[in-house]
């Protein structure tokens, strides 16, 4: 072969490796873009994060008579006792940093007709009080709620101070305080009320228990304990729930969004840097192209 014919095959393959190159940093970029471009879940455009200092979590607590039906009150009171006969009432219940003593079953565990009352009574009825009470615009969602019929008397009289784990709570009397002798919740520490003006100082403000389906509704924020039941049982439905919580910074969905990202950039560069690679090594240099003249 000529030295033009070995030359024209030189110069093709750097032309087809240069097109391979370009052709390469092409799906790169493309990719790259469609990496960038994914929209962020739960930015603020799209909705509002209620943050933990926000004052709204520290509403101060305030009694409602007669939410509940007192017949539906004592169905799902007679719903967990059922339960617990059969598995016994949770000993230990964690809230964020708190680990307490308590007697407690699970809404969950209950059957389907039980979770179905305390559901309808929570849409319907407690979460209008818990806007009302804590300014919850109408825009925001209540997410994540839990809820537990918890027994004091016998073994457990009471439960120590804490702060429930999530942004709103509620205490709901399940049977009357003729059943029983003491009870009743204490609340300390700052609150947010609007009729005081703000925030505000509550010094072991103590909450006489209610009749059967009398409601409390609180920040969740707001440090609490109940009074010891001397004599008898007493039954509460308690409820906590989260507002807007899809909306705020989630570390495992930012990371899993980032490092998804991230693998793809990498990808790219990867593929770049090959193409490149190749390319350099088939490219023919000048130095051999040179011819010798004797």
């Amino acid at each position: 072969m000529g030295m033009d014919a070995r030359d024209g095959a030189r110069r093709a393959r750097g032309d087809g490796g240069a097109r391979a190159v370009l052709a390469r940093v092409m799906v790169a970029c493309a990719v790259a873009c469609v990496a960038c471009a994914q929209p962020a879940l739960g930015t603020q455009s799209e909705c509002e994060c209620v943050h933990w200092s926000d004052p709204r979590l520290i509403c101060a607590p305030h009694a409602y008579e007669d939410v509940l039906d007192a017949s539906a009150a004592r169905r799902v009171r007679d719903a967990a006792v059922t339960y617990a006969q059969k598995h016994g009432w949770k000993e230990h219940r964690a809230n964020g940093e708190d680990d307490f003593e308590t007697q407690a079953v699970s809404v969950s565990d209950l059957p389907e007709d039980a979770r179905r009352e305390v559901m309808g009574v929570y849409e319907n009825k407690i979460i209008p009080l818990m806007r009302e009470q804590c300014v919850i615009d109408g825009h925001l969602k209540f997410e994540e709620e839990e809820f537990f019929v918890v027994k004091y008397g016998g073994g457990v009289k009471s439960v120590a101070s804490h702060k429930d784990g999530k942004h709103l709570s509620f205490i709901a009397s399940l049977n009357n305080v003729t059943e029983y002798v003491g009870g009743g919740n204490v609340f300390k520490g700052l609150t947010f009320s609007v009729p005081h003006g703000g925030v505000h100082h509550l010094s072991d403000h103590e909450m006489k228990p209610l009749a059967v389906g009398g409601v409390v509704v609180h920040g969740a924020n707001v440090e609490h304990s109940s009074v010891d039941v001397h004599s008898g049982e007493r039954y509460v439905l308690v409820g906590m729930a989260y507002v807007n919580k899809s909306c705020c910074f989630d570390v495992s969905r930012f990371m899993n969004k980032w490092v998804t990202r991230l693998l793809i950039l990498v990808f790219a560069l990867v593929s770049v840097m090959s193409g490149a690679t190749e390319w350099l090594r088939k490219k023919p240099w000048r130095g051999e192209q040179h011819q010798k003249v004797w």
